[in-house]
This record gives C-alpha cells, structure tokens and sequence, in this order.
C-alpha cells in the first residue's frame, strides 16, 4: 500500500527526534521517542489514513515527546505540526471547570449560588428544584435539566443572542431519566455556565478562559473565539471524515465564533495544550513556575458525582469540575476527550506515574479507535511494559479489519440512498419558504432545481435527499449523521416541517 505520509515519513521522524532529543532522557522516554514516530506512520500506512495529528507527551512538568503526521490541509499538501491548532470538543470543559473554580477562589463567583438566584427573572417549575442547583452541579452534569434549543443553538445553528438564551431558558423541563443529583452526560448545565458568567462578570465566557487560563500558562495557539484563526495567521486543521464520500475532501461544517460554546468552544494546539497538562501534574506549576494555585488544581481535581460507567479501556467512576475520574486498562486516569464532524481530542494524565498525553485529530471516525490504541501504546511504554509494539500493532491491524468492513457498509448505503424515490406530494416549488420555530430560528427550504431542494438553519446547509416516509426528506446538516424532516401537508400547501423534534411552522 502507498505510503500516505509521502516522502517525508522519515524526515517528519527525524524533526520529532530532533524536537525532543534536546533533553536527557530515561530508557523509556528515549525507547518512546524512538519508535512511536515509526509506529504512527505505519499505523497512518495501514489504515489508509491522511488526515493530521498531532501528539504530545508530558512526564511531570516536562513535556518528553512532540511529534505531528498527516495533515492539516490534504489538498493543499500542508502537513500538520505540533503548533498546528486543533478543534477540542468536549475537551474545552476541564478549561471551563477550572475557570470557575478560579473565579471562585478570587471571591468572583459563588459556586453555592442556586440557579434560580441567578435568574430570578425565569418563573423555573418547582420540579426543576432551581432552587437547588448550583454551579457544581451545572459543570458536574448533575443537574436534572432538559433544554435542547439552548444545546442546539450553541453548538450548531449559532441562531442566539443573550436575549433569545435566557428566553429558550424559561423553556427548561427536568430530565426523566437523570433527575436532578443523577449523573447525566450533556452540553447543557456548561451552556448555562456561560450564560452566568456573562450576568455575573459582564464578559463572556472566552475571555474569561484567555485571562483566568491561556494567558497565565502561555498557551499561544489557544482561542474561543474561530476569529483569532485569521487575526493570529494560525494554522488551522481543517475537519475530515473517514466515512464521507470523499475523504480526501474537508467537511463544509465548520465551528464559527457563533457556535463555539463553554461545553466545547476552544482550539488549541498539542504544545499549549501539554503546557495545560504540565499544571494538572504539578499542581498548577509551569516551566517550574507556580501559574495556578495548587488548591484551585485540587478542586477541580476533586470528584463530584459518583457513577460507574464502562467506555471501552476506559472505566469511568466520577466526575469532577470537567474532569472524567477512573481508569484506563486498571491504572488510575483523569481525563476528557472531545469528538465533533471531523474532529477528536483526547487530553489525560496518570497521576500515580506522573505521565500525561495529548493526542489531536482532524478526523471524528478512524480518530476515537486509533486514540484509544495510541493512548495505551504510549502509557505502556513509558511504564515501561514489555511486549508493547507488537500488542498495539495487533489492535492496528485488528482495526484495519473493521474499517475495511465499515467502508464497504457505507458505500453500500450510500448506493441504497441514491436509489430512492421522492414520496413528496405536491411540487418541489410548494415546499420551498422559511419556516419559523420561536426557540430555534428559520429554516429556509430552497427550489435549487424542480427536483433538487437546499435546507439552511442559521450556519447548517445541506441539499436534501429522498426519504422513505411521505413527505419527507433526508439531511447530512451535520455531516455523518442522517436527519429527517417531514412535512405537514394538505392537499393545496404545506403547512409546517419537523426536524429535530421541533416544529416549524409555514410564514
């Protein structure tokens, strides 16, 4: 098979050599340092891969190893570095636990203060036990509260404003399956964060972040804000994903300042985010400097809720303020990992061993195995386990098999697709308008051809397919996901859509 790292494998291991070769090394650093560039590439060989990475490990406050491959840009043949910045996810939440915990400590912010004290405007339904909730349980998904419009705007349509928030607010219900004191994995008690510490402070919650976290620790590369891509001439990975029709060509969704949100609004390169990593093991000292107070690193270290959940090699036993508390394969790990369309990020750290590990993607598919593989590769070895190379190269191969597999399922449904039929009713021209829903915008529905119609809610676009059910049709607004709209209809005119659970209603 071709080497998609092209000619420069060797040399982008002679540079990761370089990097890290500086600084004195123990036997399983300089084993590490040694094989790793060499497994990744033939990892990247076997998998047909040519999206980026970019990896970083730490050993106490020092960070031991650094290294990129693939890239960043696949048309534009640029390869991805360990400055390049990287879209995190979900990883964002531990820089948004610790902000508070900061802002805390400071006498800024009460995390005691219930939620409905801080909008004591919003008439919350006894049920909800507003009255209860407070920032811990917020940023601990412990809250017991349901509000899809909020989650929605934030991370995709980016349809909001301070006003229409605290609106889609008033529309909180209480979660079935997680009342409130349950554990409950969602974006939204961190969506409602933000929205605090815009009441609170007077400036949102990026700013926050850059002058409580990535200014202090130096994290160069490190934004909430999309804009400062262009503003700082940054290299950026574009998103990417093993199961589109062409993976050689970068998904259109992309996080704009809009949709970039407390839950998981940050980009930031595999360096400054080892420099974040340094300070959860050195309890809070960077570069041997003290940048964050020892105590705030242990409170936001310290678990809150109290579940057991299994993930794989992952066990996971709690949860603290942004931080997954459990194990990996028995040893103890705190970690968090984020995963959007055509993104993945892991950040984690042993604390028994003093380790930590940084591994970023621009690729959501392929990305969460090949990490979970990567992951135990470079924590073994730097435990120094024998046998090492050739068990995780199993798991590669074991991987390829099923990757093989699954890209012939998706080129089977997608040929199935593509033989579908219309069941739509009346005339593409009768379903084309804006149809509105007052917690989640205008949909736009487009006439592009008699037999082609374009779907837009606030930053998602997408050409519509043939669906099975009547009146209806099949969306990628999120690439990688099927979503389907139906149609109400008469016998003259459509009256309304549905997507996504929420009706909108014909202007």
């Amino acid at each position: 098979m071709k080497n998609l790292l092209g000619k420069t494998t060797k040399s982008l291991i002679a540079v990761t050599l370089a990097a890290t070769a500086f600084m004195p090394a123990m036997a399983d650093e300089k084993q590490l340092i040694e094989q790793l560039p060499t497994f990744i590439a033939d990892a990247f060989d076997q998998l047909d891969l040519r999206h980026g990475i970019s990896i970083a490990v730490i050993k106490g406050d020092k960070t031991v190893y650094s290294g990129a491959f693939g890239y960043a840009d696949i048309k534009a043949d640029i390869k991805a570095t360990d400055d390049t910045s990287f879209y995190i996810a979900s990883s964002t939440k531990p820089f948004t636990g610790l902000a508070a915990v900061l802002l805390a400590e400071k006498g800024k912010l009460d995390l005691n203060k219930s939620l409905a004290a801080f909008f004591p405007e919003v008439n919350f339904d006894p049920s909800l036990k507003a009255d209860q909730i407070t920032i811990r349980h917020l940023l601990a998904h412990t809250h017991g509260l349901n509000n899809n419009p909020i989650a929605f705007a934030a991370a995709y349509s980016g349809n909001h404003t301070p006003d229409s928030m605290l609106e889609m607010l008033k529309h909180t219900t209480g979660s079935k399956k997680a009342p409130f004191g349950t554990y409950d994995y969602t974006n939204l008690g961190y969506n409602i964060f933000s929205m605090i510490l815009e009441r609170e402070l007077g400036k949102p919650w990026q700013d926050i972040l850059a002058e409580e976290i990535f200014s202090p620790i130096e994290m160069s590369r490190t934004s909430s804000y999309m804009s400062d891509v262009q503003k700082g001439g940054w290299q950026l990975a574009k998103p990417y994903s093993f199961a589109g029709p062409d993976r050689d060509e970068a998904l259109y969704l992309v996080k704009k300042d809009n949709t970039m949100h407390a839950a998981g609004g940050m980009i930031a390169s595999a360096r400054d985010l080892a420099r974040f990593i340094q300070a959860q093991l050195s309890e809070g000292r960077v570069d041997g400097k003290q940048i964050i107070p020892a105590a705030a690193i242990r409170t936001a270290h310290t678990k809150i809720a109290d579940f057991e959940q299994n993930r794989g090699s992952y066990n996971r036993t709690g949860y603290a303020m942004g931080w997954q508390l459990g194990t990996f394969e028995g040893e103890s790990l705190m970690h968090h990992f984020g995963g959007f369309a055509g993104s993945s990020a892991h950040i984690s750290f042993m604390p028994e061993h003093n380790l930590g590990l940084v591994i970023l993607m621009n690729e959501g598919q392929v990305a969460q195995p090949l990490g979970v593989t990567i992951a135990g590769y470079v924590y073994d070895m730097m435990r120094d386990k024998e046998g090492v190379d050739t068990a995780r190269r199993g798991e590669i191969t074991t991987l390829a098999e099923r990757l093989t597999g699954a890209r012939k399922n998706i080129e089977a449904s997608i040929l199935s697709r593509a033989n579908r039929k219309w069941t739509m009713s009346h005339p593409f021209a009768l379903y084309a308008g804006t149809y509105s829903n007052p917690l989640y915008g205008t949909v736009t529905i487009i006439e592009v051809t008699p037999e082609k119609l374009e779907v837009q809610l606030g930053n998602m676009h997408a050409v519509a397919t043939p669906y099975k059910k009547p009146n209806s049709l099949r969306l990628e607004m999120v690439p990688g996901q099927g979503e389907v709209v139906t149609f109400a209809v008469n016998e003259t005119s459509v009256e309304s859509l549905t997507y996504d659970g929420a009706t909108f209603i014909r202007d």
